[in-house]
């Protein structure tokens, strides 16, 4: 079976995408053509990647079609797409720095820790300095990012993907996840305040390790966007 990307997989276009993959059903064979994908969201991404990673796991073989002339294919490789999904084709390009811009879609494992501040990052720019006026928000979303990533990795039965951009444009940060089980729906992190419990603690790897998260200290505002 065939199943050609729509050219854009947006927040409004997420579910018809979602729905397109579902309906491979039983089949053995899944052809995935990328001639026409221009334009994909982070949920995109990982809803993508999740999806071909549960019909590997079920012993089906997942191909790329087009894959070579898709307009955005520098992306789709510097996100880890292509590799996330064992699609090898050569870069043509030189990668730089991510830290601070976005997260590569990457499996939601033990370094739960390690993928909070990554994202925290591009919520939060500078909040990793524990003096720094974003720090209360960098734990707040440290926090949330983490917890949801030890609930997928323990209760979603499946797989988890995750991965995370910084919208210019948009004044806001993608942070989405997905799993393998199709019980467990894409998550967007948007960098606002919101309530907390203040027994919310972070511990953090330096000479301040004690420092916990106290929500009455956070930012009340957007910080962004």
């Amino acid at each position: 079976m065939r199943i050609a990307l729509p050219a854009n997989i947006n927040a409004t276009g997420l579910l018809p995408f979602l729905c397109r993959l579902d309906s491979a059903q039983a089949e053995r064979v899944i052809e995935l053509d990328f001639a026409q994908l221009r334009r994909v969201s982070p949920a995109g991404l990982v809803a993508l990647v999740a999806r071909v990673a549960a019909w590997q796991r079920e012993g089906r073989t997942v191909a790329e079609r087009n894959l070579a002339v898709c307009p955005i294919l520098p992306y789709l490789q510097r996100m880890d797409v292509l590799s996330a999904c064992g699609f090898g084709l050569p870069e043509a390009f030189t990668r730089h720095e991510a830290k601070g811009r976005f997260v590569p879609v990457r499996a939601i494992d033990h370094r739960v820790n390690e993928m909070g501040d990554e994202m925290s990052r591009c919520v939060a720019p500078g909040g990793d300095d524990f003096e720094h006026p974003l720090a209360g928000l960098y734990d707040l979303v440290w926090y949330v990012l983490t917890e949801m990533g030890n609930n997928v990795r323990q209760h979603s039965g499946g797989q988890g993907f995750a991965a995370a951009q910084v919208g210019q444009s948009e004044g806001m940060v993608r942070s989405p996840s997905r799993t393998t089980d199709a019980a467990y729906s894409a998550a967007f992190v948007r960098p606002v305040w919101c309530g907390a419990r203040p027994s919310m603690t972070k511990q953090r790897s330096s000479k301040h390790s004690n420092r916990g998260y106290h929500p009455e200290a956070a930012p009340t505002t957007k910080a962004l966007g």
